[in-house]
Order: C-alpha cells, then sequence, then structure tokens
C-alpha cells in the first residue's frame, strides 16, 4: 500500500527532493570551487604585477649604478686633464636625476631599507654633481663608494622578494 500526499505517489516526491538536494549541494560546492579559484587568480595576477615592479626596480638601479660609475670616470678623467664634452656630462646628469626620480617613485619611504636606499640614492647624486663643481680633490665615484648603493639595494629587493605571494 503505496501512500499519497495531495494525490500524488510519496516515493516520488522524496526522490524530487532527493535529487533537489543534490543539484542545490552541487551548485554550492561549484559556486566554492570558483570563488577561490576567482581568489587564487587575482592573488597570482598580483604576484605578477609586484613582480615586475621588482624587476623594473632592479633594472632602474643597476642604470643608476651605471651612470654614477660613468660620471665618476669622467671625473677623474678630468682632474687629469682629459677634455669632456660638457654635453657628456650634461646627459648623464640628466639620466642620473630621470633614474634617481624613477626610483624613488617605485619606492615605499615608509619602510625602513627603503627609506634608506633613497637616502644613499640622493648621496651618490648630490656626490656626482659636486666632483664637477669642485677642483676635484678627494675620493671619487667608484665601485667601494658606491658600496652601500648596492648592499641597500639588495637588501630592498630581498625584502620584496620574500614579501611577493603575500597579500
Amino acid at each position: 500500500m503505496s501512500s499519497t500526499i495531495l494525490g500524488i505517489n510519496a516515493q516520488v516526491d522524496f526522490g524530487n527532493l532527493v535529487v533537489g538536494l543534490g543539484t542545490f549541494c552541487l551548485a554550492l560546492v561549484t559556486a566554492i570551487v570558483a570563488l577561490r579559484s576567482a581568489r587564487s587568480s587575482s592573488r597570482d595576477k598580483l604576484s605578477e604585477f609586484r613582480k615586475e615592479q621588482i624587476e623594473n626596480l632592479r633594472a632602474q638601479i643597476a642604470e643608476f649604478h651605471s651612470v654614477q660609475c660613468q660620471l665618476g670616470v669622467m671625473a677623474y678623467g678630468k682632474s687629469k686633464g682629459f677634455g669632456f664634452e660638457h654635453s657628456d656630462f650634461s646627459d648623464l646628469t640628466e639620466k642620473s636625476q630621470s633614474l634617481r626620480s624613477n626610483i624613488k617613485l617605485l619606492l615605499d619611504h615608509n619602510k625602513v631599507t627603503h627609506a634608506g636606499l633613497e637616502e644613499i640614492i640622493d648621496q651618490c647624486h648630490r656626490l656626482s654633481l659636486d666632483k664637477f663643481k669642485r677642483d676635484f680633490k678627494g675620493k671619487f665615484i667608484d665601485e667601494d663608494s658606491l658600496r652601500p648603493l648596492i648592499d641597500k639595494a639588495r637588501a630592498v629587493l630581498k625584502d620584496e622578494e620574500k614579501n611577493l605571494y603575500q597579500p
């Protein structure tokens, strides 16, 4: 004897209920998986963007270092009587200033290591300009005088790479 509810076989209603609950659970699981996938995708995109920024910062610092070395060579050569075109010096100082500004825009001055790097970059830039204004006595810009720039840049880049995949 089968029972009826509102004239419909109860076994059919129970079967429809189970199918409906299963469909609902499947939809819920699908939504959760889609949400997690979207979060993961946005984290990956953010990490990729940060990675590009770190590489850009690394390239800008390397170029700034190169320009500072070139200015040091020019200052040393000028002190020894070698002639250089003023336009060469002007081009390099403009490039140095541009790189200095770009690097400072990429740094977060609220972070201690970043602020230290900004300070060293400013010192290097001022030193390179001062060497052309003076009588060239004293220390010139060379690898040793640029060592703090490299050391601080490495610390900043290491910190940034460590935080690369953190939200």
